[in-house]
C-alpha cells in the first residue's frame, strides 16, 4: 500500500475515450433542495461513505458553465456516496436568477462555516467584503479545498482595490498571484493549447498511478484546452499532465513540438497552511467545464478527490460510481452561452422517492400516496385530480415511468396553470390513453382548446404504449416547441407559443375506477424562454420608416394611417435581422389591408420590402394566411373554420408566428391557422409592419414581442 502524504512524481501516459453514462437512480430518497427563501441548493445525501460530511460548492464563472456542471457532480456525491452537498450560485439580486456574468454576488457563503470541504469553480469575481470574508476564513480552517479550471484566477479586484481582500486578486503582487498561486498553486498564465481548437487528453503520472485519487480512473478527455502553468510550487505533486491534441475530438492525435514537451500539469495536489497554522489538503485541476465533465474518468477523479481531501481515501471504491443522477445536457462553454432564466430551485430533485415534498393535490378527490418509491394515484369522487409541482418550469426535459395498474385515462400536465376563482387546472397535457383510439403521447390542451396534436395517422406512435406494463415518457419543451416520446417512439411534435412556463402535474382522470403508478420522475431544467419587446412602446428606436405612410405612437400603440391616393406601400422595418424566432403582437384593423412581414428584405421599389408576410385585414378568407411579396404570392391560405370561429372583426386580435428552420407556424387568437413543414422561402431577414398602397389604411399594433430560438 503506497503512502501518499505529498511525495514525488513521474509520468505515465494512457489511452483515453469519452464514457457517456446516463442512468437515473431511484435512490434519491433523502435529498432536499432549496426553499423559496434560499438562493442555493442543498442535497442532504443518501447513506454512504460520505454520510456526515458537508461539501459546499462555490460556482460563479462566466465561461465554463460551472452552474451546470457542479450541481450534476453534487448530485452524484450526494446520491451515490452520501455526502451532503450545497451549491452556491452567482445571483443577479434584481431578478433572483442565476447569472454567471454577475461578478459581485454569491449568496450563502456563510454556509462555509459548517462545511467540511470547499469546492470552488469561479472566475474573476469581485465579491463584497462581507461575502469574501467567509472564503478567507475557510482558508484558515485546515479543511480541504478542491479548485477547478478558472479558479486559479477566481478573483479580480479591479474596482475595490482598497478592499482588505484585494490581495487575493489573480494579479496581486503581494502575495504573488493572489488566491490562485497562494492556495491552489498558480494563477492565470495563458491558454497553452489553442483555445477552442486544441482539446485535452489527461496523461497519468506513472509514479502516482496508485494514488487514491486515481483509483479506477482510466480515460480523461475534455474539449477545453490545456492551461499554461508558470509558477508551480515545489511541494505540489502532479497526478495528471495535460496533453494538447490537434483537434476537438478524443481521437485526435497529440500536437507535435514544444506544446507537449514537457506537458503542463493538469491535476495536482499540495498542502496549504493558512494564517492559523492549520494545513489543508488542496487538489487542483485546470479541467472542469460542463462539457469536460461528460468524461466519466474526470468525474471519477473529482469524486475520489473529495474522498481523499476529507481523509476518506480508505473508503474510495475500486471504481467509484459516477453515473448521472437524472439527465445531464451541458451547454458548450463560452461567454454568454449560459441558460437564461435559471433559478436555483430549478436544480431541485423533482421526486425524492419517499414523500410528496414539493407537490400538492388540486382538483377532485383522487388520492396520491408514496409506496415503494412510487407515486400511486387512485381514482376518487369529483372532477379530474392533479398532483402538481409547487415549482414552475419553463424549458425542460421531463422523464418518468408510469403504469396503469387499473386501466383509466390519465395524463402529464406541463407548463400548466390554475384558473383564478375555481382553481381549474388548464394547459398542455401529454396524454395517457389506453383506449382503442391509442393517442398516448399526444398533446391535449386541458380545459381550454382541446386537442392540439392527436396521433391519428401515426401507427408507430399509437402502438408505443403498453397497457399492462411500465411505460417511459420523455417530454421536451423548449420555447414554443414541445415534443414527446413513449418508450422511445416519437409521438407529438408541436409548435405552440401560448404558454412558456407553468407547473407540471400528474393527472388521475375522473371516472369510476383507476390506479396509476409513477416512478423515476426527473425534470431537467433548460432555463426559460422569455418574451422580449421588439418594439419599446415609446418611440421607433430600432425601426426604420419606409414609404410615405403616417405612423403615430398613441398610448403604447403604433397607429398607422394612409390615404388611397398613395399608391406605394408603407413599412416599418426592424434594423436587426432575425433567423429563428417566435414573434407575437396584437393588431386591430379599422380599414384596409395590412401585413406582418418576417424574414423580409428591403427593396428599392414601391413595395419597399420583399418577403413573407402574414396577412392582416378583416377578410376572413385571408387574415393570418401566408403571402410572399415579390415571390410566390399566396403560399397558404388560413384554415377557414378556425378563422371564422376565432377572428374578432374590428377588435384586437392576437397573432403569433414561429419560424424555425423551414418550419413556419401561424396562430390567430391562440388557434393554429397555417403550418408549413418544409417551406423553401428565406430563412433570415427583417421584421416589418405594412400598410398597403392604394387603399385608405387605418391599422393599430401593440405588444410586439419576440423570443429568438
Amino acid at each position: 500500500m503506497n503512502d501518499y502524504s505529498l511525495n514525488a512524481i513521474n509520468d505515465h501516459s494512457f489511452a483515453l475515450t469519452i464514457c457517456l453514462l446516463a442512468a437515473f437512480a431511484a435512490t434519491v430518497s433523502c435529498l432536499r433542495t432549496c426553499t423559496a427563501d434560499e438562493p442555493w441548493v442543498v442535497y442532504d445525501g443518501n447513506e454512504g461513505p460520505g454520510k456526515g460530511k458537508h461539501i459546499v460548492f462555490i460556482t460563479g464563472d462566466d465561461e465554463y458553465r460551472s452552474e451546470e456542471g457542479m450541481p450534476m457532480l453534487a448530485r452524484i456525491l450526494a446520491v451515490r456516496h452520501g455526502f451532503k452537498c450545497t451549491i452556491l450560485f452567482a445571483i443577479d439580486p434584481r431578478s433572483g436568477m442565476i447569472a454567471p456574468d454577475y461578478q459581485n454576488n454569491i449568496p450563502g457563503l456563510e454556509l462555509l462555516r459548517e462545511a467540511d470541504m470547499m469546492v470552488i469553480f469561479a472566475r474573476f469575481r469581485e465579491l463584497p467584503d462581507e461575502q469574501m470574508k467567509h472564503i478567507v476564513d475557510f482558508l484558515d480552517t485546515g479543511k480541504p479545498i478542491l479548485g477547478l479550471r478558472p479558479s486559479t484566477h477566481a478573483f479580480n479586484y479591479a474596482k475595490h482595490i482598497d478592499s482588505a481582500f484585494a490581495k487575493y486578486s489573480w494579479n496581486s503582487k503581494n502575495p504573488p498571484g493572489g488566491f490562485g498561486q497562494l492556495v491552489l498553486g498558480d494563477t492565470w498564465v495563458n491558454h497553452h493549447g489553442r483555445h477552442r481548437h486544441e482539446s485535452t487528453r489527461g496523461v497519468i503520472n506513472e509514479k502516482h498511478a496508485g494514488h487514491p485519487i486515481l483509483r479506477g480512473v482510466d480515460d480523461i478527455w475534455g474539449p477545453t484546452d490545456v492551461y499554461g502553468i508558470a509558477h508551480f510550487p515545489e511541494d505540489a505533486q502532479v497526478l495528471v499532465r495535460g496533453q494538447v491534441l490537434a483537434g476537438m475530438k478524443p481521437s485526435d492525435v497529440a500536437v507535435e513540438g514544444g506544446k507537449n514537451d514537457p506537458m503542463m500539469p493538469l491535476v495536482w495536489f499540495r498542502n496549504y497552511t493558512g494564517g492559523s497554522g492549520r494545513t489543508s489538503r488542496v487538489i487542483c485541476t485546470t479541467m472542469g467545464s460542463s462539457t469536460d465533465l461528460e468524461s466519466a474518468g474526470l468525474r471519477r477523479l473529482l469524486v475520489n478527490a473529495c474522498y481523499w481531501g476529507l481523509g476518506l481515501e480508505s473508503k474510495i471504491p475500486a471504481a467509484s460510481s459516477v453515473e448521472y443522477v437524472g439527465a445531464y445536457e451541458p451547454t458548450n462553454y463560452g461567454f454568454g452561452t449560459y441558460r437564461h432564466g435559471m433559478r436555483p430551485e430549478d436544480h431541485k430533485i423533482a421526486f425524492n422517492g419517499r414523500t410528496l415534498d414539493g407537490w400538492h393535490k388540486v382538483g377532485g378527490e383522487a388520492t396520491f400516496t408514496v409506496e415503494n418509491g412510487q407515486i400511486i394515484g387512485r381514482q376518487g369522487p369529483g372532477p379530474n385530480t392533479f398532483l402538481r409541482t409547487k415549482h414552475t418550469y419553463g424549458d425542460f426535459v421531463l422523464r418518468l415511468k408510469l403504469k396503469l395498474e387499473i386501466s383509466c385515462n390519465s395524463g402529464i400536465q406541463i407548463r400548466s396553470q390554475q384558473r383564478d376563482g375555481d382553481g381549474v387546472v388548464f394547459g398542455y397535457q401529454c396524454e395517457v390513453d389506453p383506449s382503442n383510439r391509442a393517442w398516448s403521447g399526444g398533446i391535449y390542451d386541458e380545459s381550454r382548446r382541446g386537442w392540439l396534436f392527436p396521433l391519428d395517422g401515426m401507427p408507430d406512435a399509437q402502438r408505443a404504449f403498453k397497457k399492462d406494463d411500465w411505460n417511459e415518457y420523455t417530454i421536451r419543451a423548449v420555447g414554443p416547441h414541445i415534443r414527446s416520446w413513449v418508450n422511445g417512439v416519437p409521438c407529438a411534435d408541436l409548435i405552440d407559443p401560448m404558454d412558456m412556463e407553468g407547473f407540471i402535474s400528474l393527472q388521475v382522470h375522473a371516472g369510476q375506477q383507476g390506479k396509476v403508478l409513477w416512478r423515476d420522475i426527473d425534470i431537467y431544467s433548460l432555463g426559460r424562454s422569455e418574451w422580449k419587446p421588439l418594439w419599446n412602446g415609446k418611440d421607433l428606436d430600432g425601426w426604420e420608416r419606409l414609404g410615405p405612410g403616417n405612423w403615430k405612437i398613441e398610448d403604447g400603440q403604433l397607429h398607422g394611417t394612409q390615404v388611397k391616393e398613395v399608391t406605394s406601400h408603407s413599412v416599418l422595418l426592424t434594423a436587426n435581422r432575425f433567423r429563428d424566432f417566435a414573434v407575437r403582437c396584437q393588431f386591430k384593423v379599422n380599414q384596409g389591408d395590412s401585413g406582418f412581414y418576417f424574414r423580409a428584405e428591403k427593396s428599392y421599389d414601391a413595395l419597399f420590402v420583399h418577403g413573407f408576410q402574414s396577412e392582416i385585414e378583416n377578410n376572413l378568407e385571408e387574415v393570418s394566411g401566408l403571402y410572399e411579396t415579390a415571390g410566390r404570392g399566396w403560399v397558404q391560405s388560413p384554415d377557414p373554420e378556425v378563422v371564422a370561429k376565432h377572428f374578432k372583426n374590428g377588435d384586437w386580435n392576437d397573432l403569433s408566428i414561429v419560424a424555425n428552420g423551414r418550419r413556419v407556424v401561424v396562430h390567430l387568437n391562440g388557434y393554429k391557422t397555417v403550418e408549413r413543414m418544409n417551406d423553401p422561402g428565406r430563412e433570415e431577414g427583417h421584421i416589418g409592419l405594412q400598410m398597403h398602397g392604394g387603399q385608405d389604411m387605418d391599422v393599430l399594433f401593440r405588444e410586439i414581442e419576440m423570443i429568438e430560438l
